[in-house]
């Protein structure tokens, strides 16, 4: 019998980490006469994460609050039955990074062999990550203002908001010269700055003695932006690892002036017909000479293969050719909320909904595709319906035509607006006279996730694999949030 023979193979091991948090908070609170308010504060924070020069960071905060409502003016206006006016200014810290950011770390591999052909491993001691002792404390200041105002004995309640948010020294992987051994290390990078509205309304619709209905809706506008990146840089490219034909593609890119991320590619135009080629005597096809071609040599192209818009105009596609294709914020989201009451029962329903963000569909770059890196996976059933020369009118590209691989486009790329009926709970208090000694017993089933309308074509435009502030909005083989009963009784004494 022949003897097995096993490489190397490394023991299991664990690790720890620790780090430490040390605040000192200070408050002053002032109120005059029930209509002016002011209030100041100051934080001190110190992280063990950071080098001791770095350590602490002094965050201040400030508000004051006009209750216009109190005012003898308002008096006069019976239906107002409160009004107040706010103004907020103040900092605060971040120091999410890891425990050792600030210190070079090294690490015992036995995967270096000395010598060729079969050299034993031997052990070594390699740098695994490079330290920068100048990380300190990454600072948001943010401006608010806001108004409320309620109407007709609270049946009508409003609330706005503006705020101003801006970050500096963002803790962020930064991109660092490849002469050092390594693509990122943790620096304090740029600025970002986030600019919102926000909308809140609160309505008692119907009050009667037996049956009662509430509402309340909000809604949230976001912008952002870049006010600097690293050393002058202008544009940061960022991929995502998900399969090894995609990993090196830049899919989100960063730029001074527009939003923190935005998806990059190519723009999809459809399939090559056959009014693209030139039909030979002996029945093959050639590209025409004013058609963009796919590849440096033309004759690869073939009626039915992928098509992408040659942005630049230079003839060929190729990486030259991607722009800005799509948006990862939404231009709002929000939430309607409403509650029925009907003697003791009642009833919540809950919708929530996001509009004009995209996402990154990547599972139809791998299972809509039959894609020639991978020819034995299976795919989706949209993908019966490819383009033949039976079947010209079909945009799918046709059995290995997916032309060169690692190229997102707006093929993939999908509206991500949604509402979602997302909450549903009904509750019934039974009458006192059944529960004897208890002061009330509440039986309860509550659904989730019920229903989404939605133009997405994956199982959720709500998730994201490979979320961060730099690459959301990505799909691939993610779960779809559950559908969810929940029965529940609850019992006071």
């Amino acid at each position: 019998m022949r003897a097995l023979q096993y490489g190397n193979i490394s023991s299991p091991i664990s690790t720890a980490s620790a780090n430490a948090l040390l605040s000192y908070l200070g408050r002053v609170n002032y109120n005059y006469r029930g209509r002016y308010y002011l209030t100041g504060s100051f934080r001190v924070d110190g992280s063990s994460k950071f080098a001791p020069q770095h350590r602490w960071g002094y965050f201040p905060a400030i508000a004051a609050s006009w209750r216009l409502g109190r005012e003898k003016f308002m008096k006069s206006l019976p239906f107002v039955s409160d009004s107040k006016l706010r103004l907020s200014w103040g900092a605060t810290g971040n120091n999410r990074v890891g425990d050792f950011a600030t210190y070079s770390l090294a690490r015992l591999n036995d995967r270096y062999g000395i010598g060729s052909g079969g050299a034993t491993p031997e052990h070594a001691l390699t740098l695994n990550q490079f330290g920068n002792r100048d990380l300190k404390w990454e600072t948001t200041y943010q401006f608010d203002i806001g108004y409320e105002l309620s109407l007709f004995k609270n049946r009508f309640q409003l609330v706005l908001d503006y705020y101003n948010k801006n970050t500096e020294d963002l803790l962020l992987n930064a991109n660092v010269p490849w002469a050092s051994g390594f693509q990122r290390i943790y620096k304090n990078i740029g600025s970002i700055q986030n600019r919102g509205f926000e909308i809140e309304l609160s309505t008692v619709n119907i009050r009667k003695k037996d049956f009662q209905w509430r509402s309340s809706f909000n809604i949230s506008f976001n912008r952002n932006k870049i006010l600097a990146l690293t050393e002058d840089e202008k544009t940061m490219f960022t991929n995502v690892g998900f399969t090894s034909s995609w990993n090196s593609a830049n899919l989100y890119m960063a730029q001074v002036g527009k939003p923190v991320s935005s998806f990059y590619g190519l723009i999809w135009d459809g399939v090559y017909q056959l009014s693209d080629f030139d039909e030979m005597a002996n029945g093959s096809y050639v590209l025409r000479d004013d058609v963009p071609s796919l590849y440096e040599d033309r004759t690869r192209v073939q009626p039915g293969d992928i098509k992408y818009q040659d942005s630049n105009g230079d003839g060929i596609i190729d990486e030259k050719d991607k722009v800005i294709m799509g948006r990862t914020l939404p231009k709002h989201y929000g939430g309607f909320n409403n509650n029925f009451t009907y003697k003791n029962l009642s009833l919540n329903v809950f919708f929530q909904w996001n509009y004009g963000n995209n996402v990154m569909n990547a599972n139809r770059l791998m299972f809509e595709g039959n894609s020639s890196n991978r020819p034995n996976l299976n795919q989706f059933a949209s993908y019966t319906d490819r383009w033949t020369i039976e079947n010209q009118s079909s945009e799918n590209f046709r059995v290995r035509g997916g032309g060169p691989v690692g190229y997102f486009s707006t093929r993939e790329l999908e509206d991500g607006s949604y509402i979602r009926l997302k909450t549903v709970e009904l509750a019934y208090r039974l009458p006192t006279h059944w529960v004897g000694r208890l002061s009330s017993v509440d039986i309860s089933m509550a659904a989730q996730n019920l229903y989404t309308w939605t133009s997405y074509s994956g199982l959720d435009p709500e998730i994201s694999t490979k979320n961060s502030i730099l690459t959301p909005g990505f799909d691939y083989s993610a779960y779809a949030q559950n559908f969810t009963v929940a029965f529940g009784v609850k019992v006071a004494f």
